[in-house]
């Protein structure tokens, strides 16, 4: 096996690669002692380049390597070399400069760990990965997004490419002029720069694999695998990610509709069919029409139009008033009617103003 890791400096600038699982339990992995021991030995440098090449390991060691390189004086410059996945990821968000190869791969996930023994054996375990998650979440909140958002990447097990991680704000900028990553599946096996990583084990590679299928070459050279071939090569994975694809997509109409509001309903339309985009992106649209005076909200709820509550009569006036009453106490049924009377579209509109005012509030921190 080759060294997994080496250093070396250059007049006043270090160089540190990791190209191997991270941890510091067995001889072949690459652990938070080696690391330490090579920031010392490059003594008093202003620059740290490191490169990573790893799918990941040990929370714990890759957590102590981030604290290192976040704690030295020197200016660190991390590079994704090829994939950093997992506790490498942690490695690669030290930098302050964090650069990814234009056909890199970046993977977050919630930390994970073998447990046995009884419930509260197995709670304590539970309680200690919340814990654990925190810290890393503490590493990632260096990205451009919520930690809400983050959290969500996680439980998710996301992957992203260079463009992706540069938009998140994972990554700062991409190398376009370095050596070019050769990404190669086959048989579950991804390989990248030499380095084998068993995919199968990676719940949602495959939908990723999917979606960015024109990254990637198959084991013969070709250049890329079109969607027949892949189906046809490779039909479980296909049908994972094709089922993956539609709980997705179907989470992702429902979010918009959830969060939808009158005023909203073409660029509800353009972003569930016309150019699909995220949940996320259509909630701060509707903020920015919100701001801009396009909707016109009052304390949370769409305003109502003067010149029809002129019209209402009295005793509308009084039933409306009635609705509202039941609308913020949380009831949703009419005081003195027959208890099973149905919001109006009114009611629902004014709901979901609600929802979206205080998910947009959320996501400001408010």
């Amino acid at each position: 096996m080759p060294k997994a890791f080496m250093f070396k400096k250059e007049q006043n600038k270090g160089k540190i690669m990791i190209y191997q699982d991270i941890g510091d339990s067995y001889w072949d992995e690459y652990g938070s002692r080696e690391f330490s021991e090579e920031i010392e030995a490059l003594g008093d440098v202003d620059e740290i380049d490191v490169y990573i090449n790893s799918d990941g390991g040990e929370v714990s060691a890759a957590t102590a390597i981030y604290s290192q390189l976040r704690a030295h004086k020197a200016k660190i410059n991390t590079y994704v070399d090829g994939i950093a996945a997992s506790a490498a990821s942690l490695i690669f968000m030290a930098g302050d400069r964090r650069i990814m190869r234009e056909a890199s791969i970046l993977m977050i996930h919630n930390p994970g760990m073998f447990a046995y023994g009884n419930s509260q054996k197995l709670r304590t375990t539970a309680d200690f990965l919340d814990k654990l998650k925190e810290a890393v979440l503490t590493a990632y909140n260096r990205a451009e997004i919520s930690e809400e958002e983050i959290s969500k990447m996680m439980d998710d097990e996301t992957w992203l490419t260079a463009v992706d991680a540069l938009e998140k704000g994972f990554a700062t900028e991409i190398d376009n002029f370095g050596e070019v990553v050769v990404l190669e599946v086959n048989n579950n096996v991804l390989m990248v720069k030499d380095t084998k990583i068993d995919v199968s084990k990676h719940k949602k590679f495959n939908n990723f694999y999917m979606k960015n299928i024109k990254m990637f070459k198959t084991k013969e050279g070709s250049t890329v695998m079109t969607l027949d071939e892949f189906k046809s090569k490779h039909p479980e994975m296909y049908s994972q990610a094709v089922e993956e694809g539609v709980k997705a997509e179907r989470e992702r109409i429902k979010e918009i509709e959830e969060t939808g509001i009158p005023g909203t309903e073409a660029l509800m339309k353009k972003y569930k069919y016309e150019d699909p985009k995220p949940a996320d992106m259509f909630s701060k649209e509707a903020l920015k029409m919100l701001k801009s005076g396009a909707i016109k909200l009052e304390n949370g709820n769409e305003q109502v139009d003067k010149n029809e509550e002129n019209n209402i009569s009295p005793e509308m006036k009084s039933l409306e008033k009635a609705k509202m009453d039941a609308l913020n106490s949380g009831v949703q049924t009419i005081p003195g009617g027959n208890g099973k009377e149905e919001l109006s579209e009114r009611e629902k509109a004014k709901m979901r103003a609600n929802r979206i005012a205080a998910k947009i509030n959320t996501k400001r921190g408010l």
